[in-house]
Formats: structure tokens, C-alpha cells, sequence
């Protein structure tokens, strides 16, 4: 895997060194630069050229949100995840609007932010792979980046056997929307025949998923049941796909 250059931007030189510290030692990630306001944070990325860039909502001189605007103006567009003590729905929906991949909390658990990078930068080269087949043999592209897609920014990581069950189960919903109203005894077993495990695997599978997602946002207080969760995600990807073909 090619290594992805990361700029970070902050205004706390202590998480900077932290940040750059400990992913730089990781195999994935380059730290090509760091900057602790918004105005040096667009130079940087336009001289850089990253594949990634991870920022807080607070910066000085140029605010976050008017370097996410400056940012998708950009002929580069870096996966961008967003660390904050400062995640509040109206913001975090600004933000995502702007371009945003992902939200993770401060403080922060290093590991689980290189995790985020790693899996963002992924299927974004994934969906720029297939744009390129797209356009090479005009072939129709697949929903399945989309899914990928869809799963991360809900915190599921790929690395879980309940991420590949999800993705699964998503495709099965696609093409059978009555999936949905008995998952115990139609969707799980459907996915389960698929993936050659039990549907019981499945459904506890995907309950670890989430309840991993729900405890990284930090809203393990909230945890959704499966078919919330199932139906929500689907949701998006019928809305996204929708979006597309409009």
C-alpha cells in the first residue's frame, strides 16, 4: 500500500507533536506537515498536495469552516477528518456538507485515529479506482464502495467480521427491501449462507460492530438495536444512490 501523506492542523502544539509522533511510526502514514492555523494550514496544503488532512474545529486566523471551503475549491480533494473537544450535530452537519469523512472526539486514541485515516483514504481510492474503470470501459459502477463508504463514516471498521456481514447484508437490500421486515429469519440467514457462518454469528457480529461504533462517538448510552441501525444505514445508501442518478 502506497503511503498516505498526511498534513495535520491544530492549534495545540502538544497534540501536534503527539499526533505527528505516533503516525509517523505507524506503516500506512507519512506526515508531510503540520500547522497551527488555518491561513499556513491552506498554503501547506496546496504546496503538500496530501492525501489526507486532519484538522480541528478551532483554529486561529482563518476559521475551520472557511478552510474546508478553501479546501473544496482545491483541484485536490484529501480525505478530511475533523478532531475536536467541540462535536456538536449542527457542526458536525455543517462540516460533513463541506466534505468531511469523519469525526473523532479529543482526546484522542491515536490508534483509533489512524484506523480512521487508514479506512477513509481506502475507500476513497477505492471509489477513484472505479471511477477510473467507469470512464475506461463505460462499464456501471458498483454499489459496493458506496457501502464501504458508508459503513466507516458510521464508525464501523472494516477490520471486523461485522463490517463484511453489514456490507453483505446492505447488497442483499438492494436487491430485496422486504429483507428488512424479518431480519432474524430472512436477512441474517441470507447473509450467513453467503458469507458460510450462522445466522446467530452474524446477528452477534454485527452487534459488536455497532456497539464499537457507539463507544468510539462516544454515545454507547444510545446504542441503537440492529434493524435501527440496518434501516438508518440503508437509508443513506438508497438516498445516495438516488443523489447520483439525479
Amino acid at each position: 500500500m502506497k503511503k498516505i501523506r498526511l498534513v495535520i492542523v491544530d492549534d495545540d502544539p502538544s497534540f501536534i507533536r503527539r499526533a505527528a509522533e505516533y503516525l509517523s511510526g505507524t506503516q500506512e502514514i507519512e506526515v508531510v506537515g503540520c500547522a497551527n492555523d488555518g491561513f499556513d494550514a491552506g498554503r501547506l496544503i496546496v504546496r503538500e498536495q496530501p492525501e489526507a488532512v486532519v484538522l480541528d474545529f478551532v483554529l486561529r486566523r482563518i476559521n475551520s469552516l472557511s478552510l474546508l471551503r478553501s479546501i473544496r475549491a482545491m483541484s485536490i480533494q484529501p480525505s478530511l477528518i475533523v478532531c475536536s473537544a467541540f462535536l456538536s450535530d449542527a457542526s458536525i452537519g455543517i462540516a460533513r456538507s463541506l466534505g468531511v469523512d469523519f469525526f473523532v472526539g479529543k482526546p484522542v486514541c491515536f490508534p483509533h485515529l489512524h484506523e480512521c485515516i487508514v479506512d477513509t483514504v481506502s475507500v476513497k481510492r477505492q471509489l477513484q479506482e472505479e471511477a477510473r474503470s467507469v470512464e475506461m470501459m463505460n462499464a456501471p459502477p458498483s454499489a459496493t464502495a458506496e457501502v464501504h463508504r458508508a459503513l466507516i463514516s458510521s464508525g464501523i471498521s472494516p477490520r471486523l467480521s461485522g463490517f463484511s456481514f453489514l456490507a453483505e447484508g446492505m447488497h442483499l437490500l438492494l436487491t430485496d427491501q422486504d429483507l428488512l421486515k424479518n431480519m432474524s429469519q430472512r436477512l441474517y440467514p441470507r447473509i450467513a449462507q453467503t458469507m458460510n457462518t450462522t445466522p446467530n454469528n452474524v446477528e452477534r457480529n454485527i452487534r459488536s460492530a455497532i456497539r464499537g461504533a457507539a463507544r468510539k462517538s462516544g454515545a454507547e448510552s444510545q446504542l441503537p438495536t440492529n434493524r435501527q441501525f440496518i434501516s438508518v444505514l440503508f437509508r443513506k445508501i438508497l438516498e445516495k444512490q438516488r443523489a447520483s442518478l439525479s
